[in-house]
């Protein structure tokens, strides 16, 4: 594994875990502000990881 796959695995983990952790907020902005932000990150990783799509 490269240092690059790595860190977007690594990256990956770490907005997975703040989109989990956004989803025990109550509801409000600051829960739809994390999911949001967390969400985003998670499809910008993904598209790096695999450029095809």
């Amino acid at each position: 594994m490269t240092e690059l796959e790595q860190a977007i695995i690594d990256c990956a983990q770490l907005h997975l875990t703040q989109l989990k952790g956004a989803l025990t907020l109550p509801n409000g902005p600051e829960r739809s502000d994390g999911f949001t932000s967390a969400w985003w990150q998670l499809t910008g990783l993904a598209q790096l990881a695999d450029p095809s799509t």
